[in-house]
């Protein structure tokens, strides 16, 4: 429809939508047009209507969460051969890789110094730091 409702329920979602505390602010990766890879949409709900953008596109985004505030929207990507967390502002922006900075991947083991992302479930932000768990423990990392 005109406020954009039902080009946001036709998406071919990967994991589940992140909406932030307010409810006006809402992150969704999404398998591309045509695409085997996902991209990654920030939805913003205005008065009267809806405001898409293009956070990540290109990537595989997922498992997305947007933080509290409604500034940022963090997720899981693998573009660099390895599982990182990654961080890009909600209004537009490069996106800032937060863990496994320049490792490189071993066949067969985890690279020194690896931080596996969760296995299940979406990231959380809480204050300034993106949290999760794996079953490697808990972990957290500030946000950029």
């Amino acid at each position: 429809d005109r406020a954009g409702y039902r080009q946001l329920l036709a998406a071919d979602m990967v994991g589940e939508p992140s909406i932030s505390a307010d409810g006006t602010h809402v992150a969704i990766a999404h398998r591309g047009e045509g695409q085997g890879l996902s991209v990654l949409d920030a939805f913003t709900l205005e008065s009267d209507h809806v405001v898409q953008r293009r956070l990540v596109e290109g990537g595989a985004p997922d498992r997305v969460a947007v933080s509290p505030d409604g500034d940022w929207v963090v997720y899981v990507d693998g573009t660099t051969g390895i599982a990182s967390v990654w961080a890009v502002p909600f209004a537009g922006g490069e996106p800032t890789q937060l863990t496994n900075i320049d490792l490189q991947r071993v066949p067969g083991e985890a690279p020194l110094g690896f931080v596996p992302p969760p296995h299940e479930g979406p990231l959380h932000v809480e204050g300034h730091a993106v949290v999760w768990s794996s079953p490697e423990g808990d972990h957290a990392v500030p946000l950029p």
